[in-house]
Formats: structure tokens, C-alpha cells, sequence
């Protein structure tokens, strides 16, 4: 279930300590309250969205999930409950991983959180023998944008169909987005090149 993702540490001094590590079962009641306000924008949702909630936290944290092998889900804690999370998972279209959720509770935004689940999942990648990292962003949250350039991400750019450039992604043909990609070396090339692109007629990623 990929989200458009945002962040939520610009510029405010954090006022604790969060600890951050792999999502696990016990997390899953704190997790699916998470998940309902990303992906629902509600605490309460109907069953077959409960569903959802709960077969995604199953792909990452029950034996055998479907995102338990080659992805992982993130949290950060504040006391005992998670109070933000992120994935990283293998991107079957273009190969390589995707962070894929990036979301934090109102009320613990803007205290660096975001950066410290980006830092896990971009080592989580680098464990995984890649070279980079990549995430899609809407085209109407420029400042988004913004907020990952400053932390070495690099918009992407395409060709369309009649040879000019763009970079809006024409992987995501149901709504524009940005596609930013993280090299992971220490030294190389700004642009980093991206990772292969599906045909036009392929469906994106589901929107936000």
C-alpha cells in the first residue's frame, strides 16, 4: 500500500529521544491506529479497511509475511508505543527498494523523527547490498520535495513520448509525482541514474 510520503521534521528542536528499530507483534495495536489515520484519515474505519490495516502489518511482522523477507517496517517509539513508521520494500516494477510509507502522529511531528526511519531504511538498503534507495512524492507538495533534497535525494527526469524532458514519472499515470532516488556510496555522480521505468501503460503505485 504505497503513500505519497511526507515529512515532518523541518526546522523544530526535538524535545525527546525517539528509539527507532524493525516493527515487531507487539507493536501491532500501536501500528493499525497509525495506519488508519494515514491511510483512512480516521480512528475508526470500516471492516473491510481493518482488513487492510492488518494484513499490512502481517506482511512485515508474522512468520512468513509477505514483506518479511526482502522489506522491512520501521518504527519509532515514544514510551511503549510506536508514534511513526516507514517500509521499505522490493520494487517489483523497476527493481532495487522503495521506501514506501513514511508517516508520524500529529502530535510528535517536526522533532527529526522522519530523518532518523529514513536513516534506518537507507541502511537496511545499504545491508542489502544497494546502491541507492528511491521514493515517489506528489507533484502538489513541492516542499516535500524540498525537504529530501536537502537530505541528498535527486529528482529524477524522463523522456516522453515525443523526446521532450520531464521529470513528472510516467510510471504513476493516475496522478503526477516526482520520483527521488538517494545514492547510498559515499562518493559518485549527483545524478544518480534511475531506476528502470515501466512502460506508460503500466499502473503506478496507488495514490495517496
Amino acid at each position: 500500500m504505497s503513500k505519497f510520503l511526507n515529512a515532518d521534521d523541518k526546522q523544530a528542536p526535538a524535545t525527546q529521544d525517539y528509539a527507532t528499530r524493525p516493527a515487531q507483534e507487539s507493536d501491532r495495536e500501536g501500528l493499525a491506529a497509525l495506519m488508519r489515520k494515514n491511510y483512512f484519515k480516521s480512528d475508526t474505519v470500516e471492516p473491510w479497511q481493518e482488513e487492510m490495516v492488518q494484513k499490512r502489518i502481517d506482511d512485515f511482522v508474522s512468520p512468513g509475511g509477505a514483506e518479511s523477507e526482502g522489506g522491512r517496517m520501521f518504527v519509532a517509539i515514544s514510551g511503549d508505543a510506536p508514534v511513526a513508521f516507514t517500509s521499505i520494500v522490493p520494487d517489483p516494477k523497476r527493481g532495487g527498494l522503495l521506501v514506501d510509507d513514511l508517516y508520524t502522529r500529529p502530535d510528535h511531528e517536526r522533532r527529526g523523527i522522519a530523518g532518523k526511519l529514513l536513516g534506518e531504511c537507507e541502511s537496511f538498503a545499504r545491508e542489502q547490498g544497494e546502491s541507492a534507495v528511491h521514493l515517489s512524492v506528489d507533484e502538489q507538495k513541492p516542499g516535500v520535495r524540498a525537504y529530501y533534497e536537502k537530505r541528498g535525494w535527486v529528482a529524477q527526469s524522463f523522456k516522453t513520448a515525443d523526446g521532450a524532458k520531464t521529470d513528472i514519472d510516467p510510471a504513476n499515470p493516475r496522478v503526477s509525482t516526482w520520483l527521488l532516488v538517494k545514492p547510498l556510496a559515499d562518493t559518485g555522480p549527483k545524478q544518480q541514474q534511475a531506476p528502470a521505468a515501466p512502460k506508460a501503460s503500466s499502473q503506478g503505485p496507488n495514490p495517496g
